[in-house]
């Protein structure tokens, strides 16, 4: 499947993440020439759990 960047950056905003912060994730990621790129559906779950788990970590050394 081909999936934009802005799209994935929605469902990672779905899940109660800012959206600018998940598209700036998925941009250092994928930049535009990757993003046309055929995907897997494991590969887009593991693409958001990884970056939720990071936009997680994050937020935890703000707190310290």
């Amino acid at each position: 499947m081909r999936i934009s960047n802005l799209r994935i950056a929605g469902m990672i905003a779905d899940r109660g993440y800012p959206l600018e912060r998940a598209l700036i994730e998925l941009d250092a990621l994928r930049p535009p020439y990757v993003e046309i790129q055929q995907i897997t559906e494991s590969y887009l779950k593991n693409l958001i759990d990884d970056i939720c788990y990071g936009l997680d970590c994050e937020k935890e050394w703000e707190v310290i």
